[in-house]
């Protein structure tokens, strides 16, 4: 961390470390030791039923201007299927105490659960406007990616979802490759592209959070819509 910082000061390390945050006593002692260093500027994922006020705070003064949170769905019953053990209350929760921590937030969200329909979906967009009207700095939207290995792949005809291509390249973030019980491929691509929609109607989110944040904006942004931007 010290040779990032001081080979790269303006820059933002990014950990894509699905567990980075889930042991919350070894992260408090991660930050102990950024704010006795020198810190620099980082972004993490964790999850909204491990973080605190307190804890958020404690990332912020050690260099984090940025967290992830895996939203997923603005459903209950399709978080509760997903078997993600989180709430909507704590997603929340989290999202206001990130702002009042000074953190750059994300809520990252999934169009096409095996459970979606119309409904929950419509429910998830009303959530995420929720969301960014009381503290996100942004949310993004991604199709359901079923790869091998997945539970969603291996449990595909159990969950009645309908492939409709085998070609690996066309499998990506933003291109739904199945149909649920409950929505088409078309419908899916509506309901990402009014994602896409509402997460620009809030980008300006970005600039009422700290200027150090700003200076990335181009790297957090290219982060977060899982694309390579060239600056």
């Amino acid at each position: 961390m010290d040779y990032l910082g001081n080979k790269f000061p303006k820059d933002v390390t990014i950990f894509w470390d699905d567990a980075f945050g889930f042991d919350t006593e070894r992260l408090r002692s991660f930050c102990e030791e950024m704010i006795k260093a020198k810190p620099h500027l980082w972004s993490c994922g964790i999850r909204v039923d491990r973080v605190s006020l307190e804890l958020l705070k404690l990332l912020h003064k050690a260099g984090c201007v940025k967290v992830n949170f895996g939203v997923e769905s603005g459903s209950q019953r399709i978080l509760n299927e997903s078997m993600k053990g989180i709430s909507l209350d704590q997603i929340r929760n989290a999202v206001k105490w990130a702002q009042e921590a000074g953190i750059y937030n994300s809520c990252s969200i999934i169009i096409g659960h095996p459970g979606d329909t119309a409904d929950t979906v419509e429910e998830t967009l009303k959530f995420a406007e929720e969301l960014l009207n009381s503290g996100a700095t942004s949310c993004t939207f991604n199709a359901m990616v079923p790869f091998p290995g997945t539970y969603v792949y291996e449990k595909r005809d159990e969950l009645g979802i309908k492939f409709i291509t085998d070609k690996w390249e066309e499998y990506n973030f933003l291109n739904p490759v199945f149909e649920t019980k409950g929505l088409d491929v078309e419908q899916l691509r509506k309901y990402l592209i009014e994602g896409l929609i509402l997460w620009g109607k809030y980008k300006n989110n970005r600039d009422k959070i700290h200027g150090r944040i700003r200076k990335r904006d181009s790297i957090l942004l290219g982060e977060l819509l899982g694309r390579n931007i060239q600056t």
